[in-house]
């Protein structure tokens, strides 16, 4: 799998747009936050963007030395998304029961 942006914005399904999401290295997650964003957004992909807002504040958050630190919405967001990409929920299925944040 190919780790371009462009490979995203050529996913045709939001199980292809999950997958994706969960391979890609995290380092890409915060170095193309805004066209990654951008492209989930023209797809309409809520859970994607939910993801990739928990991903990022998990990756910014302070870690404590000695401690070992998973919070649950990060592990909530990746289970979410990967229920996505296995084909078991979709999209509709988490924002019609309310689990999808609002975008300002």
């Amino acid at each position: 799998m190919s780790f371009d942006i462009e490979d995203l914005r050529d996913c045709e399904t939001d199980s292809a747009r999950a997958a994706w999401l969960l391979q890609v290295p995290a380092s890409l997650l915060l170095a193309e936050f805004m066209a990654i964003r951008a492209a989930l957004m023209a797809a309409r992909f809520l859970a994607g963007l939910d993801y990739l807002d928990a991903e990022a504040r998990f990756l910014t958050l302070p870690r404590k030395l000695g401690r070992s630190f998973d919070p649950v919405f990060i592990r909530a967001a990746r289970g979410r998304l990967l229920r996505i990409a296995l084909g078991e929920a979709s999209d509709f299925q988490h924002t019609a029961r309310g689990e999808s944040v609002s975008y300002g």
